[in-house]
């Protein structure tokens, strides 16, 4: 375990060899609301909107196999894999219940945790999110190479920013600053983020999604080209009750490029959709 000031850090052994990097921030007896970050990526990336919602959560960032500062992944490439393995975790840190948001490849794992661990799940959120990955894998075939060069090699981070990232973003040069000082500080290897792709355009949870019985947020930014409008539509519809909202001024990163405005919507989601 490692304390930095506000947040403490610990390392949580969910198989032989294999462990989970948590971060743990906000007071210890607020909700428990639980980040699950994107392919590859670390808690930093959201220090703003993680730490807006950490004033009245306990916000406890999770990176599966794979993100961050956790073990490689194994097995068979599956987003269900890194859900079990986000589970164990979060027993092992003593969490019965918790808000659950996820971005992305995070919004995959989440979905799986809802199906598969309800009981463990207050509410959800699923931003820049899709119920299959394959559809949304297929196109754009340049820039996914692009996404996975830039989380393995040194040299590629700004090109990594240029294909997730907002414009008014990239013009902002302490925030881009910011950005890439976090991808470049947890470099992946190669096979990594091939087995987190593979998994991602392998995602399928269509025929589970209508388990979900925690009322669910379907977030995502009105530019996002990496997962589109459509695919995300589909999804609330496939959720029962789920609300659909979608932020102006955001792309794929939605929690990066509108943080405050995101966290703004996840906390008034919480509080105007009880169980």
């Amino acid at each position: 375990m490692k304390d930095h000031g506000d947040t403490i850090e610990l390392t949580i052994d969910v198989a032989p060899g294999v462990w989970v990097h948590c971060a743990v921030a906000g007071p210890s007896n607020a909700p428990a609301l639980v980040l699950l970050p994107p392919l590859g990526g670390s808690g930093e990336l959201f220090d703003p909107f993680r730490t807006n919602l950490a004033a009245d959560h306990s916000v406890i960032t999770c990176e599966p196999p794979g993100s961050g500062d956790s073990a490689a992944p194994r097995g068979i490439p599956s987003t269900r894999a890194l859900a079990r393995d986000v589970v164990d975790a979060l027993h092992e840190l003593g969490v019965e219940r918790a808000h659950l948001f996820g971005i992305s490849l995070g919004s995959f794992v989440a979905q799986w945790v809802a199906i598969d661990a309800p009981a463990l799940v207050d509410h959800l959120v699923l931003a820049s999110s899709a119920s299959r990955g394959l559809a949304g894998a297929m196109p754009l075939t340049l820039q996914k190479l692009a996404i996975a060069r830039g989380l393995v090699l040194p040299e590629s981070p700004a090109k990594l920013t240029e294909a997730l990232f907002a414009p008014h973003v990239l013009d902002d040069a302490a925030e881009r600053k910011r950005i890439q000082a976090a991808l470049e500080a947890h470099p992946h290897a190669l096979a990594e983020v091939l087995w987190l792709a593979a998994a991602a355009a392998a995602h399928d949870a269509r025929d589970q999604l209508a388990r979900i019985g925690a009322p669910t947020l379907v977030l995502g930014g009105e530019d996002d080209e990496i997962l589109p409008k459509d695919l995300q539509d589909e999804l609330a519809a496939a959720i029962p009750g789920a609300v659909r909202l979608v932020i102006p001024g955001a792309g794929h990163a939605v929690a990066v490029d509108q943080p405050q405005r995101a966290a703004r919507s996840v906390r008034h989601f919480l509080r105007n959709h009880p169980l």
